[in-house]
């Protein structure tokens, strides 16, 4: 895909998808992303969900679906809250800026003096296709925020200066951005609703349901109504 230019980063109205995930060792073999579309005046007009498997290699992949359902052609850039997510599944920003034609942004939040040591001891057979992915992140840049925090990005596509502005246009209080901090809300709640589902019995959708009855509502409307299995 041809890169465009460079996002319009002064614009009020350029838009920024938001990308963060959620998961829980001993949970669901799967993350949930979540990518929410916002303004640089922080309106929201656009969200989707994608899944990645814990441990896995197929956290850009599913940053890339984000991008995929979205088809917004008005997305100025991506930033995405980890590097280093659903248990060593790794971000790729060069892959994204590449195969999206947009900037990438990608955030961490604590110093860090490497992971070598800990993928080698954690992944047997497979430390070192592991570390290698994890060579392939590069260096990261230290960023000092307006709000006096401070975050550590890799990027692609953006000038270091670029990458100061928008994560501060996007940044209110504290050192999330945004996008991120409501796409990881909205993570955390799919997260929460897809381990509630799997705790849930099979439904036995024969025995003791009762038949639909017709009822008044509580307007006089007259419709099917069935009482909820236990």
């Amino acid at each position: 895909m041809s890169r465009p230019a460079r996002p319009a980063l002064g614009k009020k109205g350029v838009r920024c998808l938001g990308v963060a995930e959620s998961f829980r060792l001993g949970g669901p073999p799967k993350s949930v992303f979540a990518g929410v579309v916002m303004r640089k005046d922080l309106l929201i007009d656009g969200a989707a969900l994608s899944l990645a498997t814990v441990g896995g290699d197929d956290a850009t992949d599913a940053v890339l679906d984000l991008y995929g359902q979205l088809a917004r052609e008005d997305v100025g850039f991506l930033m995405v809250s980890g590097a280093i997510v659903s248990w060593f599944n790794f971000v790729d920003p060069e892959r994204i800026w590449r195969e999206t034609g947009r900037p990438v942004i990608v955030l961490t939040y604590r110093a860090s003096r490497g992971l070598e040591g800990v993928i080698r001891s954690r992944f047997g057979d497979r430390w070192e296709e592991k570390l290698e992915a994890y060579r392939r992140l590069g260096p990261r840049e230290r960023v000092e925020l307006h709000t006096g925090f401070r975050v550590y990005v890799r990027s692609a596509g953006l000038s270091d200066r670029e990458v100061v502005r928008a994560l501060n246009d996007f940044t209110i209080q504290g050192r999330y951005p945004e996008p991120v901090r409501v796409a990881g809300l909205l993570a955390r709640a799919a997260l929460r609703l897809m381990e509630g589902i799997q705790r849930q019995p099979p439904l036995d959708r024969g025995a003791g349901r009762p038949p639909v009855q017709s009822s008044r509502s509580r307007d006089g409307a007259r419709g099917p109504w069935t009482t909820p299995p236990p």
